[in-house]
């Protein structure tokens, strides 16, 4: 098997040898060896503890029936291919990074070793993606081994098969593939995704108070693998299903047997499609290279372009005309502008976690208290790190946002003002809808609901403050991971001790009169919440008051790319 020119081998060493030596810089410093070994600690005890998890738990299937898990899996790898269908229709034609393309091109090098050198370098990156993959799923099949080679060979087929798609889509006769490539292809892979984690929640509203959490996931799955639609809509990653949950020798090596005949068929004839790709490849790649500097310019996960529909939406001036309202003026048209994709986030991220509480809690607390609770603290910690309308998409704004003629803690507040709004408005929905289900009102509701706001604000205000003092650039590929993740780390620690001091002072008149005084609780509440507020609103005060201090002292000569 050609495994390609011997410049294109050279240079794939070069880049793995050059990969290694960027991450080896990275640690010659202090500040950069101690976030690499943070991060590596981190990746150590998750490792750990889900090693631990299937060492202390029952092994094998969850599942009483072999047929749900197989057609389980079979969801899975669904899910899975409709994600990779999505990333192939939007890098159609043969992707190469923007500083190597146009050298490739004009080498002489014929068509089938530079797609060879594509897969080969998809398929290493996608390695121990791969292999993280198969250990999870291993974890629950009835044949560890088994279950682990099948999910190894199904997602390296997928990379194949996904630069096949490429390829198909890349021809300029084929106009569908533009059309095709607008569709929401990768939201609907995701919403399969989260559907299939429902199931597994055990997560049914029409049946919710009737079944238990043992019983009612086999009996759903039963029901849905019981349609004849859902049985063809599995079939293409039958051989693959079938590979993972295979019980013994004979069931598995006939089927792995046919896996890896596809692998390899797909391996000869892929490089052998005879699509010219190359002016769509320089398009493709000068796109990919747009999207890196948008991810440079600041940590938004809603930071890509605007949508040409929203454009001419009018945004309400949320704090009057002045200075401070145009500051927030100007975020909130950032939110209004891009609320396709961050209202979408947010209403899954909303959805899921409400299904999720009502779920988890249907076997104690009957009311909407405990569920409420539950989409207050969980939405509030998501959809602040999901939607980010702050300085983090503002790094390359920094220079202009210092020259404006606002207090430092005025422009701090007026920028996390449109965020937090957003953000309580969710979480008040997903609190009304928790409520209007399990068809319980009560009045400590209006407690939790009127916490948000404060909890949102102190949460994005200390993110913000640790960001400026430190902002981090995204890079491409998978440099720095070690030291983010340890990076994170730090700030995941900062932050809970910020918080937990937070609210343990204004929990503080609650607790005495509760305990010290010995007050009956309503009245104790009461007293909590009368002083407990105050306190609240003074702390974060200055938490914004430090975060004016970070961003008055913001160099921005000194921001390292």
């Amino acid at each position: 098997m050609n495994a390609g020119h011997p410049a294109l081998r050279l240079l794939a060493r070069r880049k793995f040898v050059g990969f290694w030596r960027r991450q080896a810089r990275k640690l010659r410093t202090p500040k950069g060896a101690f976030l690499a070994l943070l991060g590596l600690a981190v990746f150590g005890l998750w490792f750990g503890s889900i090693a631990m998890q299937a060492r202390l738990g029952r092994r094998g299937s969850v599942w009483g029936d072999a047929a749900d898990f197989q057609f389980m899996v079979s969801v899975g790898l669904l899910s899975l291919t409709v994600l990779t269908i999505a990333n192939a229709l939007s890098f159609r034609g043969l992707y190469l990074q923007q500083n190597e393309i146009e050298s490739l091109f004009s080498a002489p090098l014929s068509r089938p070793q530079l797609i060879r050198y594509r897969l080969l370098s998809s398929m290493a990156r996608a390695a121990f993606g791969s292999a993280f993959f198969g250990w999870m799923v291993a974890r629950q099949a009835p044949r560890p081994s088994f279950a682990f080679a099948g999910a190894f060979v199904a997602l390296l087929t997928f990379q194949v098969l996904a630069q096949a798609l490429s390829l198909i889509a890349g021809s300029a006769e084929n106009r569908w593939a533009g059309r095709l490539a607008k569709l929401p292809l990768r939201k609907a892979g995701v919403v399969l995704a989260v559907a299939l984690v429902f199931v597994v929640i055990n997560a049914s509203p029409d049946e919710i108070e009737e079944l238990t959490p043992g019983e009612h996931a086999p009996g759903l799955v039963a029901r849905i693998r019981g349609h004849a639609f859902a049985n063809w809509a599995v079939l293409p990653v039958a051989p693959w299903a079938r590979t993972i949950t295979a019980e013994d020798h004979a069931t598995f090596w006939p089927w792995m047997s046919v896996c890896l005949a596809l692998l390899g068929g797909a391996w000869f004839f892929v490089p052998r499609i005879g699509v010219d790709f190359r002016e769509l490849s320089l398009e493709t790649s000068a796109d990919v290279a747009r999207r890196l500097a948008r991810a440079r310019r600041g940590l938004a996960a809603a930071g890509g372009p605007a949508s040409a529909r929203t454009r001419s939406w009018r945004t309400p001036w949320l704090a009057g005309r002045g200075p401070f309202g145009a500051a927030a003026w100007r975020k909130a048209v950032s939110i209004v502008r891009k609320a396709k994709s961050s209202f979408l986030i947010g209403a899954l991220i909303v959805g899921g976690i409400s299904v999720f509480a009502v779920t988890a809690t249907r076997s104690g607390q009957p009311g909407a208290l405990a569920p409420a609770a539950i989409v207050a603290a969980a939405g509030t910690v998501y959809l602040c790190l999901g939607l980010r309308f702050d300085f983090r998409e503002d790094l390359d704004l920094m220079p202009t946002l210092r020259s404006w003629p606002l207090a430092p803690w005025k422009l701090f507040l007026a920028t996390l003002l449109p965020e937090t709004l957003l953000v309580t408005a969710m979480i008040w929905l997903g609190v009304s809808g928790v409520s209007l289900y399990r068809r319980d009102f009560d009045a400590r509701l209006l407690v939790i609901a009127g916490l948000v706001p404060f909890v949102v604000l102190a949460w994005t205000a200390i993110d913000n403050a640790t960001f400026l003092f430190a902002p981090v650039r995204v890079g491409a590929g998978h440099d720095g991971a070690l030291q983010n993740a340890g990076r994170g780390l730090v700030v995941f620690l900062a932050r809970g001790l910020v918080l937990c001091l937070v609210f343990g002072f204004a929990c503080t008149p609650f607790l005495l009169a509760s305990f010290a005084f010995d007050l009956e609780l309503t009245l104790a509440a009461l007293l909590g919440v009368g002083l407990g507020l105050p306190i609240l609103a003074f702390e974060i005060g200055v938490l914004i008051w430090l975060g004016g201090e970070v961003l008055r002292r913001y160099d921005v000569v000194r921001d390292k790319v």
